[in-house]
């Protein structure tokens, strides 16, 4: 091609098994860098900006799905939708040359989740999240752990020491990000002194050897979902207050 431009990314729709949407209405989000539609067929992307490759239009249109994923999975406790690349479609703008349509399939990996059941409409995305640097590092640590990649307390203990590192120590952190310093500090124990050789991170004299319970387990995950959420708020409007996320928001 001469003059290559992107015309629109085609996503799969992937649900876990023990998801299934009933009939939902289609969601249509207008931005200016993109327009795209969720549907059942899945999820069809519009370019608004030019780009001449795949490269350059999925770098502009990912991260927004990775943010509508984790505002989704805050939303329900649990893994609801991933969009999983399959193709782009491009021309050349060229009026002597043909349109073609090029890509490559990229599966995406369906998450295990707890029961969820019957649902009626699509999550739809959020303004006021935004899937930077540090939610990515987040989030990635989180699905390896939920993929079996990944001990329990080492996932925690990384977006503990990351969101920390950013702010500055534990009470900048819990003051930047709207975060009770309570649940900074809960979220410390369980992820550096509590755990059995499954799941500590550690082994260390200060370590108990206690595994973690159920109840345990199912605190760290939605701590670690709300904690990514905060960041993703704040990184989208650093200006904008936040409202506080204490141990009792958490399942």
């Amino acid at each position: 091609m001469k003059d290559p431009h992107v015309v629109s990314l085609h996503y799969e729709l992937v649900v876990p098994v023990n998801i299934e949407f009933i009939a939902p209405s289609p969601v249509v989000v207008q931005r200016q860098e993109f327009a795209c539609r969720l549907s059942m067929d899945g999820l069809l992307v519009e370019m608004g900006y030019h780009c001449a490759d795949e490269s350059a239009a999925r770098g502009i249109v990912d991260p927004y799905l990775r943010a509508w994923e984790l505002y989704a999975e805050v939303q329900y406790c649990s893994p609801i939708l991933r969009f999983g690349f399959l193709r782009a479609e491009m021309i050349d703008r060229d009026p002597r040359r043909s349109h073609s349509i090029s890509g490559a399939v990229e599966c995406a990996m369906a998450c295990s989740a707890r029961i969820v059941g019957h649902v009626s409409a699509f999550p739809e995305p959020s303004n006021r999240c935004v899937y930077s640097p540090d939610v990515r590092a987040i989030w990635e640590r989180y699905q390896d752990y939920r993929a079996g990649r990944e001990k329990l307390a080492s996932m925690a203990y990384f977006a503990l020491t990351r969101i920390e590192q950013c702010a500055g120590g534990r009470k900048d952190a819990s003051r930047k990000y709207s975060i009770s310093r309570g649940l900074l500090d809960r979220l410390a124990i369980l992820s550096s002194k509590v755990g059995g050789d499954k799941s500590v991170r550690k082994n260390s004299a200060s370590s108990s050897g206690v595994p973690h319970t159920e109840e345990e387990v199912a605190w760290i995950e939605s701590c670690i979902r709300r904690v990514a959420h905060q960041v993703a708020m704040h990184d989208a409007d650093p200006l904008r207050p936040l409202p506080l996320l204490t141990a009792s928001d958490l399942i």
